[in-house]
Formats: C-alpha cells, sequence, structure tokens
C-alpha cells in the first residue's frame, strides 16, 4: 500500500496513521515502523502520540459504558498485561519485538510500515533532504509493506513531493500494482474551519487571481461560500 495525501491542516491525518503504525506494532511480533518527519522536533511530538495511545490502553473512562467500550477497554487490558514498552525520544520498543523510530533523515532502519510527514516544505526547502528520504527509507520498505507520504504543499509542480503526486494521479485501480501510489487529497474547501464571517470585512475586495480562482472553481463543481 502506498498512499499520498496532500491535505489542508489539521484533519487528523497524521494521529491516523500514528494509531495505524501502533496497532501493527502491538499486534505483530517483530515489526517495524517509521516515521519520517521533515523537523526533528514534529517526529518527537507524534512518536509522543503513540506513546501516550499505548500507556492509555488499560485506562477506564469514568461512568456506565456503552458494550463497545467495554469490550475496548478490555482488550486494552489485555494487551498491557501482555506487552511492555520501553523509550526514548526517537524510538518505542516493545516486548514482543516490534519498534516504532522516528528520524528526519529517513535513516532510522527498514520498516514494514513508513508514515513520511510534510514532504512538500522538505523537497522546497531541501531537496538532497528528501532524495535522502527516498533512498533511505522508502526503498526498504518490502512489497506488501505500507508506505504513507502526508503532506501541505509546497513547491507547485516541482519537486520531489510533486512526483509522487503525478504518480498518485496514474492509479487506476484494479489495474494497479502493490508497488502503485494512489493518491487522497483533502481540499481546503473541505474543512468547515476555513472560514471567516463576511461581515467582519465588508469592503474587502478580491484580487483578479482570486476571481479567476473562483469561477474555476465553480466549473469544476466547488460552490465555495463568501466565507470561505
Amino acid at each position: 500500500m502506498s498512499d499520498g495525501v496532500p491535505k489542508s491542516r489539521r484533519h487528523g491525518i497524521s494521529t491516523l496513521l500514528e494509531i495505524w503504525a501502533l496497532d501493527d506494532a502491538v499486534f505483530n511480533a517483530d515489526f517495524t515502523a517509521g516515521l519520517v518527519d521533515w523537523k526533528e522536533e514534529d517526529g518527537k511530538k507524534k512518536l509522543n502520540i503513540i506513546k501516550f495511545a499505548f500507556e492509555s490502553m488499560d485506562w477506564t473512562p469514568p461512568g456506565e459504558l456503552s458494550a463497545d467500550e467495554e469490550f475496548l477497554v478490555a482488550i486494552g487490558k489485555l494487551v498491557k498485561k501482555g506487552i511492555q514498552a520501553k523509550s526514548n525520544e526517537s524510538e518505542i520498543r516493545f516486548t514482543n519485538g516490534s519498534r516504532i523510530w522516528t528520524s528526519c533523515s529517513g535513516r532510522g532502519g527498514a520498516a514494514q510500515f513508513l508514515h513520511i510527514s510534510e514532504l512538500g516544505p522538505k523537497s522546497l526547502k531541501d531537496p538532497l533532504g528528501a532524495q535522502e528520504i527516498k533512498s533511505g527509507s522508502i526503498n526498504t520498505v518490502p512489497t506488501g509493506g505500507k508506505v504513507f507520504i502526508e503532506s501541505t504543499h509546497g513547491g507547485g509542480r516541482y519537486g520531489m513531493f510533486y512526483e509522487f503526486i503525478e504518480l498518485g494521479m496514474k492509479w487506476n485501480g484494479d489495474g494497479s500494482t502493490a508497488l502503485d501510489w494512489k493518491l487522497l487529497f483533502y481540499g481546503w474547501d473541505w474543512d468547515a474551519k476555513n472560514y471567516i464571517d463576511p461581515k467582519s470585512a465588508p469592503n474587502w475586495k478580491f484580487s483578479r487571481d482570486d476571481e479567476a480562482y473562483f469561477e474555476e472553481a465553480k466549473r469544476r463543481g466547488i460552490e465555495l461560500t463568501d466565507g470561505q
């Protein structure tokens, strides 16, 4: 599975991928997941999400629980009883032989699950570093492994990130192989938070480029509100 996810900010995609990596590491012995971020501190934050999720697996919320919640709590307690974890700033190791590492260079070692975050800005500001990610991490994932590239855009139609976007746009379902990329796009207009009250700026005037963008969006079937 190879997915490219260009997006606007804070859709929860990174958190979803981190929980997915934890799930694979906990329920598969000797499994390795890698988190490659363009900034070291951002990678550590993502690793902390995983640490918190694992530590909270046996936590019981207050109040009366639904049947589904009781089931999840029971599973969490079983997992924590059978598997322990040790961690530092750049790695979590589990007693079932699995590990999750983070790196900003992509040199964390081979991985069966790879999450690459913000390759767009990385490709624009550090193209040699982006190339190292490609050669040092993506190429280590075996056929049948999972590679996810999620990023806000950067660099226009230039750079490694856009190369992966082009590859993803060629995906054609049953005619594609396990090595082909699939594009998942999340536009800014999908997020209800990307809105401002038009009454707060009654004299605002849009540029010609803005108007042209709105007309093109309308031709493609995207109806934007005044607030958007």
